[in-house]
């Protein structure tokens, strides 16, 4: 699908309404043009059509076009050129907006764990990274189900909620897949660590504790595998909803 944007837009996402449905708006232009959108934003539809069809990780609804406002012409019939991204609208929100809220338990919480940790796992398994993993990037679709977005993997990082070992670097995107992965599993350990923050005194938050920190080792080479903590949330995930303990021997 496309839709036909006037020249002048802003650059924050929107919400934006087409045939009555609602969307998200992510555009490309802004007034102080920066080379790098352009490759932030490249990367985003890369990997939005890479992850197409995949749950848990946000889903395009097609592109905005607009006339190319660099031409000298004044002409509105010129060629027109894709200037930003039309994504599902998730009804639910961000999760940060819902930690804040204490609305946790409002929700199915308990399926958001592996459902973020294996939609993660599905960047890492292809070699790509998100490198902003945090609450804010998370959102709830109208099913309860959790969606990983801004995912072009190289549009910036949120110092606080970085590993410890690349807290401080200047040039985090150019740092090798492994160490880049690594940082994205302790963004997810602190992601869960905030959400079980907010449930109360379920024995699931208690894993969920567990994994957070197994996740979050300061050592990165210790740290708990991606894997590894989504098999265990599975495992306990499945426990409750069958009513049984919910318990899980830690080596």
């Amino acid at each position: 699908m496309k839709i036909r944007l006037p020249v002048l837009v802003k650059e924050e996402p929107k919400l934006v309404y087409h045939n009555e449905i609602r969307y998200v708006l992510k555009v490309l232009n802004r007034p102080l043009y920066q080379a790098r959108d352009t490759d932030v934003f490249l990367k985003e539809l890369e990997n939005i059509k890479y992850f197409a069809g995949v749950s848990n990780i946000v889903q395009a609804a097609g592109v905005a076009v607009s006339t190319n406002h660099y031409m000298t012409s004044s002409r509105s019939d010129g060629p027109l050129v894709v200037t930003g991204i039309l994504l599902e609208a998730y009804s639910g929100g961000s999760l940060r907006q819902i930690l804040l809220e204490n609305r946790v338990t409002q929700y199915p919480w308990k399926q958001w764990p592996v459902q973020i940790g294996t939609a993660l796992n599905r960047f890492h398994k292809a070699k790509k990274t998100h490198m902003d993993i945090k609450s804010l990037n998370v959102v709830i679709d109208s099913e309860g189900n959790a969606v990983i977005i801004d995912i072009s993997g190289i549009g910036g990082t949120t110092r606080s909620w970085c590993s410890p070992e690349i807290k401080n670097e200047s040039s985090p995107f150019d740092l090798p897949f492994e160490q880049r992965r690594l940082n994205d599993v302790w963004a997810y350990g602190k992601l869960l660590s905030k959400i079980g923050l907010h449930t109360g005194d379920d024995p699931f938050a208690t894993t969920l504790k567990q994994v957070a920190d197994c996740l979050m080792n300061d050592y990165c080479q210790t740290r708990m595998s991606l894997t590894r903590a989504i098999s265990r949330l599975e495992y306990i995930e499945v426990q409750d909803r069958l009513i049984l303990p919910a318990t899980y021997p830690f080596d």
